[in-house]
């Protein structure tokens, strides 16, 4: 019996957005996922400088692109693909200056 592996990952954004939009995932200024950091698609996740949003205010998508924002939002994404539901803890732009 052959063995299939996992799916790929992209795990950064260099040049992967449009491989990102080719693959049918939403693209705007990021990939676009809901607060628990997934995608259009079920079961595909993206978190990190890659990942648009929803901002809590607006509900636009939104990037940030900060060490603590991505190695947050690798936890969160990791803890969600197990099951989790855990919403992304960015909440605005301005917790990372407090």
């Amino acid at each position: 019996m052959e063995k299939s592996g996992p799916p790929p990952t992209i795990t950064t954004d260099g040049g992967f957005l449009d491989l990102a939009r080719s693959a049918g995932l939403r693209v705007a200024d990021g990939v676009v996922v809901d607060q628990f950091l997934e995608t259009a698609i079920p079961g595909i996740y993206a978190a990190g400088d890659i990942a648009a949003f929803p901002d809590p205010i607006t509900s636009e998508p939104i990037r940030i692109e900060h060490w603590a924002v991505a190695q947050r939002q690798g936890e969160v994404a990791a803890a969600n693909m197990l099951s989790h539901s855990q919403p992304s803890p960015v909440r605005t732009k301005c917790e990372l200056s407090a």
